[in-house]
């Protein structure tokens, strides 16, 4: 169960990272290429200090006969996760922080609770009780989510021309820059190397190499982003991955498809994040017994 809250946590943070990388009164897209719009779109996002995204991460995951760890238990077993809540930016004042309400349905089993980091720390709060993780207020500060969905984008074109919640956009579509992923993942893992739970971080060699075995596992990515033609920003993104075959990250997974979606608002509007009050140290004791109360169907 330990296993399971630090996992679901990873799945948010992982499906925020995929979607991740995808001012003015007129259309500052006009007469530029794709890959013009997409740098456009990074360099902007980058200066945004506010956002707020609802994300709603879908999971569906094949293992061989007797395969152990924590995938290969749910496979077989639809997994849907929707977080919603403030993002804080580093570049704002007092640091990276957000605040994700999240809900995660493994099968019949609903978990309700809520994710939050500021700069000191990193919390779990199920059913009331908040927890603290151990991870120090070093790494802490490290976990961040990129708010510049075209970060992980490659090959984009231009599908059309839409408006989302009323904001004229651009559609792009591309593919998933596995490499630019992993090496997403890789440096929050090497500047947060507790969240590993005492394993070493990847080397370079290894990082090499799962690069590599994803490159050839992919066999279907696409990467969608619906850029402000006015703003330049992020306002809804969509990523679907599917791998089959071996992935030494993945041991004992047949094939993994996992599918992205998010609206993004709030761009620059100030909202408050703060760690819960009266939190307690991390304990799986503590948190079965939190738990007990908070599972749902």
């Amino acid at each position: 169960m330990r296993q399971i809250a630090g996992r679901l946590a990873w799945l948010v943070l992982l499906g925020a990272m995929v979607l991740a990388g995808c001012g003015g009164t007129s259309d500052q897209t006009k007469g530029l290429s794709p890959q013009q719009i997409r740098d456009k779109s990074r360099a902007a996002a980058a200066q945004v200090t506010y956002y707020h995204p609802h994300l709603e991460l879908d999971l569906d995951v094949a293992a061989a006969s007797g395969a152990t760890g924590f995938l290969a238990r749910l496979s077989g077993t639809p997994v849907t996760i929707v977080a919603d809540g403030p993002v804080r930016r580093p570049i704002a004042p007092g640091g990276a922080a957000f605040e994700l309400a999240t809900t995660a349905q493994l099968g019949p089993i609903k978990v309700q609770g809520t994710i939050t980091k500021v700069p000191e720390g990193v919390y779990l709060t199920v059913a009331g009780t908040s927890f603290k993780l151990s991870l120090p207020a070093d790494q802490a500060n490290a976990v961040r989510i990129p708010p510049e969905p075209v970060l992980f984008m490659e090959n984009p074109q231009e599908v059309g021309r839409e408006d989302v919640n009323g904001v004229p956009t651009v559609h792009l579509r591309g593919t998933v820059a596995t490499d630019a992923l992993v090496d997403y993942v890789v440096g929050l893992l090497r500047s947060a190397p507790a969240l590993l739970g005492g394993r070493t971080p990847p080397t370079d060699a290894q990082v090499a190499a799962i690069k590599e075995q994803l490159r050839s596992a992919v066999t279907q990515s696409s990467s969608e982003v619906w850029i402000g033609t006015k703003d330049l920003l992020p306002h809804k993104v969509a990523a679907q991955l599917v791998l089959k075959g071996p992935v030494d990250v993945l041991p004992g997974i047949l094939s993994t498809t996992l599918a992205v979606r998010a609206d993004v608002s709030g761009f620059n509007q100030e909202e408050t994040i703060t760690a819960p009050a009266n939190a307690v140290p991390f304990s799986l004791n503590a948190l079965l017994s939190a738990l007990g109360g908070g599972l749902g169907s």
